[in-house]
């Protein structure tokens, strides 16, 4: 798995500055995933809560497709950030910002799990590089 440092770059950067919303890539054998970290205002607490998108076509926000738009896990990702807590939610392989060169009818579950896996990964870098600052 390689993760771009660039935005590790960014991310450490933008901590210092307290921005709201950063674009994280994740790239993983044949999958580039895509997704969001919402940083609360001012001084965030030690939680952060990693989403993981429902069955089926589901984005980060929580939307299946454009007739079904409601922006649930947005919401609360954003109702979680006036508590102070940090989230990140991400697009599965294939759905959203997200690009999966493989064959869909090859993805098993696990795929998922280790999809998950790779952005608990990233979070536990970037604690590790917050705190080393």
């Amino acid at each position: 798995m390689r993760i771009c440092l660039i935005i590790l770059f960014l991310l450490s950067s933008s901590l210092i500055f307290a921005q709201s919303h950063i674009e994280l890539i994740v790239e993983r054998d044949s999958t580039i995933l895509s997704g969001t970290l919402l940083l609360p205002e001012g001084n965030p607490t030690k939680a952060v809560t990693l989403f993981f998108s429902g069955s089926g076509p589901t984005d980060r926000n929580g939307n299946t497709g454009a007739q079904y738009t409601n922006n649930s896990l947005k919401m609360v990702a954003e109702g979680l950030a006036e508590k102070g807590i940090a989230s990140l939610r991400y697009d599965k392989r294939g759905i959203g910002k997200s690009v999966f060169k493989g064959r869909e009818e090859d993805v098993i579950f696990d795929d998922f799990v280790t999809d998950g896996q790779a952005w608990l990964n990233l979070l536990k870098q970037m604690i590790d590089l917050k705190r080393s600052m």
